[in-house]
């Protein structure tokens, strides 16, 4: 019979004057009260706690809704539970029916299926949701096991085609990286860059000889690429990897025996398709399976996260006047985004203080922002499809703005120039074409995005700014050295790249935006 203890409320401490040891004593109490209530409701519906782990895991029966089935399963309550979801693994049938003491005809013994994990238990809630924790109340836990077992036992009917087969086994923590696989699939094909991290599936090797002629063994170094077709399964171990293989298992077994150690198995999963890459470590008689982790390198895969609407932007042109930190941000967010063509005009060289808030790095120093910008960009992305394009040089004319926004979907100004600025906005207001402008206001205090030509509705109020404070000045620098924060910048340029967006698509037609993020001196 389970026995309450007797506990504080979770407010009612022991009065220490250490904060951690309150807080620590806070989260216990909680998680006490959490457990017992979970206690509570299993006993109420006849489970029993297993004697030799006494308190932690309970066992008892679950009924399958609509029918007469039933299955026992075990729930292991975590030491930080709620915080950590318990365990409810399922019996199989002769385990049950030892238990029970008697034979259980309408026993269900689940499947190995998907919505099990690797230690067996069952798969019962989105770990990716941090908002809340489901499995904190008992009675919804336990209907979700009566969920999960009549699912289970109808198959799964609306199961989503998830491609993460690497979860079933036991990690290598190494990368494999493949383009185009389907065109090696049944040959042994090298791995390149063994040495310098991940690995990336490469062309067909050459068999090895021996003696005569004859087969040698594979050196280090190759992987077998299998298409496997549908699976119905998950590949958790050598004898679920050889039903998978069907027919193809012949052909592993003979790579296998030549020395073949790494494996990129090709499977779908409804109308998807995924790899899973795999090493074989010696285990007695048969193979122990160790997953890497595959990824896609092929054009689909790189550019799937860039924008829903990715294919519209790549035929977009955007000129970003002033790649200093705004700017540079924002020139990346874009490039990230898919944008077809940027062009870069700044006429200035990156200095060792810029690269606090700016996108580059030190290794720039010296070069002109433009180029720094460039060379960051086309580095970390080099498959991108994006033409960038750069000009050493400033807006210093109407008909430099006109000309510029006249050959661009989209002009953005990040250059808070008393001279480029106006220029632009002019231009715009005339009918040469549209322009933003983006700018961090007083040290941090506010970021504003401009639209011109404005709507009908009118401008943006002009910006209600704090008292400015007097800067220091460094050599190099015309004007005072600035103090805005580095999150102000990529605020800025996450703003203005949203708007960039929006416009570029059509679907903005706003005067623009204006965001105090921070309280102006004297503020409370």
């Amino acid at each position: 019979m389970y026995v309450p203890v007797t506990r504080r409320s979770p407010g009612a401490t022991a009065g220490s004057d250490n904060p951690h040891m309150d807080a620590s004593e806070n989260l216990r109490l909680s998680c006490l009260d959490a457990t017992e209530r979970l206690v509570d409701a299993l006993s109420e519906r006849g489970f029993e706690a297993l004697a030799q782990v006494r308190g932690t895991t309970w066992r008892g029966i679950v009924h399958i809704a609509g029918s007469d089935a039933q299955t026992v399963v075990d729930v292991q309550i975590q030491g930080d539970h709620p915080y950590a979801p318990p365990r409810v693994t399922p019996l199989p049938r002769a385990a049950a029916e030892t238990w029970l003491g008697a034979s259980a005809p309408e026993y269900y013994e689940p499947s190995n299926s998907w919505h099990r994990e690797r230690g067996g238990w069952l798969c019962l809630f989105e770990q990716e949701d941090h908002t809340r924790l489901p499995w904190a109340d008992p009675n919804a836990l336990l209907d979700q096991v009566q969920a999960w077992l009549a699912q289970d036992c109808a198959g799964w009917p609306d199961d989503l085609p998830a491609l993460d087969l690497e979860r079933y086994l036991e990690s290598t923590g190494e990368v494999v990286l493949y383009s185009d696989i389907h065109k090696v699939a049944g040959c042994v094909v090298k791995l390149r860059g063994r040495s310098q991290g991940p690995w990336t599936v490469d062309r067909p090797a050459k068999v090895p000889r021996g003696r005569r002629g004859k087969k040698a063994l594979w050196a280090r170094g190759v992987v077998l690429v299998l298409d496997l077709g549908e699976l119905t399964h998950p590949i958790r171990d050598w004898t679920s990897l050889l039903d998978a293989a069907g027919d193809l298992s012949a052909p592993l077994l003979r790579e296998v025996a030549c020395g073949v150690r790494e494996l990129a198995l090709i499977y779908n999963r409804g109308d998807a398709a995924g790899v899973l890459a795999v090493r074989l470590a010696p285990s007695g008689s048969g193979w122990t399976i160790l997953a890497h982790r595959a990824s896609s390198i092929d054009d689909e895969a790189l550019t799937t996260r860039s924008h829903p609407q990715r294919a519209v932007l790549a035929q977009r042109r955007v000129t970003i006047v002033g790649v200093g930190a705004v700017g540079s941000v924002l020139s990346d967010l874009l490039h990230r985004s898919g944008i077809g063509e940027l062009h870069l005009i700044d006429p200035d060289t990156v200095l060792p203080g810029n690269v606090v808030r700016h996108l580059v790095g030190k290794e720039h120093v010296g070069k002109t922002k433009v180029d720094a910008v460039k060379a960051a960009l086309q580095d970390a992305r080099p498959w991108a499809a994006t033409s960038v394009t750069t000009e050493t040089a400033w807006v210093s004319s109407l008909g430099q703005a006109c000309e510029l926004l006249a050959t661009s979907d989209l002009v953005v100004d990040a250059s808070a120039d008393s001279t480029a600025s106006p220029m632009i906005a002019a231009a715009a207001r005339a009918g040469a074409g549209r322009a933003l402008g983006i700018a961090v206001l007083a040290d941090g205090y506010a970021i504003r995005v401009d639209h011109w030509p404005e709507p009908p509705t009118g401008a943006l109020l002009p910006p209600l700014l704090p008292p400015a404070n007097p800067g220091s000045y460094e050599t190099g620098c015309s004007s005072p050295v600035s103090t805005t924060p580095p999150a102000a910048v990529w605020e800025a340029a996450a703003l203005g790249a949203r708007h960039a967006i929006d416009a570029l698509l059509g679907d903005n037609h706003s005067a623009g935006e204006e965001r105090i993020i921070r309280a102006g001196d004297g503020a409370s």
